[in-house]
């Protein structure tokens, strides 16, 4: 049976053309980060370029009814409470409730572009949801990183990754690109067993990542060759 008979062509293409925004999205925010602390109001433009990409997310990850819903409540409470949180930043309980739904709202996505990923046939395609897919992957692990430096901090009084100056979201952006990459770097080694073990767990991720672009491309490639050769 043709996978796309399974997940359905009416379903393939309503994630593509999503897909295709999303990933030029993603770049743009992960990128536009340090222009937000130029000005109050290129932060205020960036949070809602940040509120549109959660929006975005939220229609890519919306592959059912129930999935839908969840993303959508997912991205309106991350919205809300992003409010005081930015009002009151060093509040715990506000940061890890942010970082927490970041966390969820970022699996959610990645499991609908992992799932379109495994069906497309065309290269292009591949490589729009394959590169979106990792890029979601290193944005995903930086919340997950923040609540491990927070609670870190809160029940040991020690830092999860060795720095004597303040982590902020960008620094941790650059701790998990670099990370996913494996790339390596001097600045900010985890120092903790929790934090090495979720660097590891990212770099593993990025691995598998690329070989599943890798493999896909290769199929995709052969697929369009055989039919070539069958049509003629």
């Amino acid at each position: 049976m043709d996978t796309r008979d399974t997940v359905g062509t009416a379903e393939i293409e309503f994630t593509r053309h999503r897909v295709r925004l999303l990933l030029p999205a993603l770049l743009l925010i992960n990128v536009a980060y340090p222009v937000s602390e130029v000005h109050a109001a290129a932060a205020l433009a960036y949070a809602f370029a940040y509120i549109a990409l959660l929006a975005l997310g939220a229609r890519v990850a919306a592959v059912s009814r129930a999935r839908q819903i969840t993303a959508t409540a997912v991205a309106g409470g991350i919205a809300l409470l992003s409010v005081p949180w930015v009002m009151f930043p060093d509040t715990l309980w506000l940061s890890l409730s942010v970082f927490g739904l970041l966390v969820v709202f970022h699996v959610l996505v990645i499991a609908a572009v992992a799932r379109h990923l495994m069906h497309v046939r065309r290269n292009r395609d591949v490589l729009y949801a394959g590169t979106s897919l990792y890029v979601l992957v290193g944005d995903m692990f930086v919340p997950a990183a923040m609540i491990v430096h927070l609670l870190t901090v809160q029940l040991s009084g020690a830092v999860a990754y060795g720095t004597d100056a303040a982590i902020d979201w960008q620094r941790m952006v650059y701790v998990s690109f670099t990370t996913l990459t494996t790339l390596g770097r001097d600045t900010l080694p985890p120092v903790t067993p929790a934090a090495q073990a979720l660097s590891i767990a990212e770099a593993t991720a990025g691995v598998v990542v690329l070989a599943v672009i890798i493999a896909r491309l290769v199929v995709t490639e052969v697929g369009a060759t055989t039919l070539r050769r069958t049509g003629s």
